[in-house]
């Protein structure tokens, strides 16, 4: 964003949103810690004040990661929501989950952070959207889901929703299989209230785990842009058809923060084409960085709950995001992408008790999550996940952290494989410095024009100049090629072998190893 379009003070802008404790205390343990976990859809690490990078009001999260520890290379290990929701809550990659899709269930068989706290006695809820498996209904003209018992990993307090209609959305409560609408609240909001409500109304004699899931930043609001700020106009009668082609929106007074002229959806977006011209002057800006603010002052309001119930200093608090957004970098929009703006996910581990504050640039998958949250709180470890437990670096004990860290990406939806050309796959292993990817997309082949590529992050932090075989770097793209290959005969992923071309030229790729999977989750 321009530095005249932008707020003319950040202090005022800010001016009349809710404040954040006046400070995060840092105390001793004194029992075993409640487990908050937020997350966010398609928010990318970029768009977070303490990052440094985009220029969006994140008060609240500021003040929380001076306290806590941020990791700036934090992947999303699978750029796309419920492959990669399925890897933070389970630890495992999507070749052992089987979620190699949005239209994948995670299994009974994958424990998540609700089973593992349950089993030792915490109070557990999921609030906000799951997108990891429901039954298909069709109530009031929407596409929703009734997620049945046995497929939600052991959180009692059941209030989900699938959908990305962030001003009108329909919410699935505890065992009622048709949807309850609360009206034209944002959802974010909506979702703080039933979080503190929680808190507030808990057994104040055993701990809590939670999920605190938002669905924005994502794609969604209203038909056009005219109607995003007019709740009443998105309404149940509301057809899939009709509802296509959501923008980015936020309440009218977090977008007024980043005022500006013209809008995106005027012209088409072509990936992959054609940069998008003057792409700052988007009101896809003011919509994705507004509701960030939104977000972040509806986390303050709940941060301000554990103050006030006297949990906040025991009280592991995680927060992070199933992917990113390119807006626009590269040409692109949205994620399924290796790309830093659609992979690189925020990553703050709140716990006074235990968690030094500090950065770390060192690689963080989404897959340990899951190992760190169970290391920090003192609970046992089932012994088969895939991720790395980083507890003993975030108490400041020595760790020798892992120097790579792995990134797949399948397809969005996970049905019609068997006609599929298998063109959006990929697998991707980084480090502190370095990108390398095997790909089979079309942008790669007619674009990039290679489906071996490297970039250094180091001299190139935009990676914006792919580097090839005989660009000098032969060397090194055959020690990740190495790396990357073990990995992938480790997780039994044919991909090498049964997708990845052997040419450019190649139109078709061999879905059938993959069967196994997606025939046992999809739903």
């Amino acid at each position: 964003m321009k530095r005249r379009t932008f707020l003319k003070q950040s202090s005022g802008a800010a001016a009349g949103l809710s404040l954040m404790p006046r400070s995060f205390g840092a105390g001793p343990q004194t029992s075993t810690p409640n487990i908050v976990f937020i997350m966010c859809d398609q928010w990318r690490k970029q768009a977070a004040g303490f990052m440094g990078a985009d220029r969006v009001l994140t008060p609240h999260l500021d003040e929380l990661a001076a306290l806590s520890a941020v990791f700036t290379n934090a992947i999303s290990t699978v750029p796309v929501c419920g492959p990669n929701r399925a890897c933070l809550l389970s630890g495992k990659y999507s070749m052992h989950t089987g979620v190699l899709g949005n239209n994948c269930r995670l299994l009974p068989e994958h424990q998540t952070i609700g089973e593992l706290s349950k089993s030792r006695g915490y109070q557990t809820a999921y609030i906000g959207k799951w997108h990891m498996g429901m039954n298909q209904q069709a109530v009031g003209g929407f596409a929703l889901g009734y997620v049945a018992p046995e497929y939600r990993h052991g959180f009692d307090f059941w209030y989900t929703s699938e959908d990305h209609q962030p001003f009108h959305q329909p919410w699935f409560v505890g065992d009622d299989v048709a949807p309850t609408y609360p009206g034209g609240d944002w959802e974010p909001d909506h979702l703080e209230e039933v979080a503190s409500g929680f808190v507030t109304k808990r057994d104040k004699s055993r701990p809590f785990s939670m999920v605190l899931s938002f669905a924005p930043p994502h794609t969604g609001g209203g038909p056009d842009f005219k109607d995003r700020f007019n709740p009443g106009k998105i309404t149940a009668t509301k057809t899939a058809e009709q509802l296509k082609g959501y923008g980015y929106a936020a309440p009218e007074k977090y977008e007024k923060l980043y005022e500006i002229e013209g809008s995106c959806y005027s012209r088409p977006v072509r990936a992959n084409v054609e940069p998008i011209p003057d792409f700052e002057e988007s009101k896809c800006v003011q919509g994705y960085f507004g509701a960030i603010t939104a977000i972040d002052d509806a986390m303050g309001r709940f941060f301000q709950t554990l103050e006030k119930e006297g949990v906040l200093e025991n009280t592991l608090i995680v927060i992070t995001s199933d992917h990113g957004e390119m807006m626009g970098s590269h040409g692109k929009m949205t994620k399924g992408i290796w790309y830093q703006e659609a992979i690189g996910i925020p990553m703050i581990i709140h716990y006074p008790a235990a968690v030094k504050p500090a950065t770390y640039r060192c690689v963080f998958n989404s897959i340990d999550a899951l190992p760190t949250i169970l290391g920090l709180a003192g609970l046992p470890s089932p012994g088969n996940l895939d991720g790395t437990d980083f507890s003993p670096l975030l108490r400041g004990e020595p760790q020798k952290t892992p120097e790579y860290a792995f990134g797949a990406y399948f397809r969005g939806l996970a049905d019609g494989y068997e006609t599929d050309a298998g063109w959006n796959q990929f697998r991707v292993v980084y480090t502190e410095r370095y990108t390398y990817l095997l790909a089979r997309t079309t942008y790669t082949s007619r674009v990039l024009k290679a489906n071996e590529l490297l970039f250094d992050r180091q001299v190139d932090p935009y990676e914006m100049k792919p580097i090839r075989r005989g660009d000098g770097q032969d060397e090194t793209m055959d020690h990740f090629k190495v790396v990357l290959t073990a990995h992938l005969a480790g997780l039994n992923d044919p991909f090498i072998t049964d997708v990845w071309p052997t040419s450019p030229s190649a139109e078709k790729a061999d879905w059938s190893a993959y069967r196994k999977w997606f025939d046992k989750t999809l739903f």
